[in-house]
Parts: C-alpha cells; sequence; structure tokens
C-alpha cells in the first residue's frame, strides 16, 4: 500500500501496512507493530533490510493508556532525521550525524576524551573502556 496518498495528519494503526513513504527521494516500508510501535526499512538504500525502529509511545506513570500513534508527517521526520545521520561512504549510521554538530552530538551523548590525533566520544553508560568505566584512548 503507498500511503504518499495519505493526509499529513493520519495516524497508521497497530498492524496496519506494511505501506511505503517516499521521503526526499528514498523510499521506506513501514510496518506498524500490534504494540503500536514501528519498523521502518529503508528499500531504496545501499544496505538490504537496513532501517530503524521504535517502540510506542506510552503516557509515563499509565502503563493501561493508549500507545501515542504517530501520523504521517511525523513519520516522515523520522526518517528525514535516520537520513541526516546515514554516512554517504557506508549507507550506515555514522558517528557523528551529518544534521548535527560534534559538540552538541557529544553533549548529548558523553563526554569526549581528547587525543593527539583525534577527539573520541565516550558512551555515558558504557564508559567506553573493556572495564566500563576507564576512557578509550
Amino acid at each position: 500500500m503507498n500511503s504518499d496518498q495519505w493526509p499529513d495528519d493520519y495516524r497508521p494503526q497497530p498492524n496496519e501496512g506494511p505501506f511505503t513513504l517516499t521521503v526526499d527521494g528514498e523510499v521506506f516500508t513501514l510496518r506498524m507493530r500490534p504494540d503500536g510501535g514501528d519498523e521502518c526499512t529503508w528499500e531504496s538504500g545501499p544496505n538490504e533490510g537496513y532501517g530503524f525502529g521504535g517502540g510506542p509511545v506510552r503516557t509515563l506513570g499509565h502503563p493501561d493508556a493508549e500507545p501515542y500513534l504517530k501520523t504521517i508527517e511525523e513519520h516522515r521526520e523520522s526518517i528525514r532525521n535516520f537520513l541526516g545521520m546515514i554516512d554517504p561512504e557506508t549507507g550506515y549510521i555514522g558517528w557523528f550525524p551529518a544534521r548535527v554538530p560534534a559538540l552538541d552530538h557529544a553533549a548529548l551523548t558523553g563526554a569526549l576524551v581528547e587525543r593527539p590525533d583525534a577527539v573520541v566520544p565516550v558512551h555515558p553508560v558504557a564508559g567506553g573502556g573493556p572495564d566500563g568505566e576507564t576512557p578509550v584512548r
């Protein structure tokens, strides 16, 4: 099913689809899961089966609340964000997304460790080293 003809405010329902979305010339297949989450496969991308997904959005403190279902426009924006993170040389998500400046990215993801030849991000949870605490140098 081609959803490019649906209005921007349409909210695909769980178990609906799969359907295709074309965003900035790239084709994606979107599958809605029964729990309200989604899986998005980059059909026109260089790496077969590559894409991203998301869990259902729920209201904190209200486990019985209905999940928030994204609109078609919100799905398109998620796809644009995904494409903005793609390294054009590999076709995979790069360490520093093209649309996010390195310093802002570092502030969101963890500290920077200086090396004579590079600046290496350290994961804020794992710490980066084999012991989970020592930064990788």
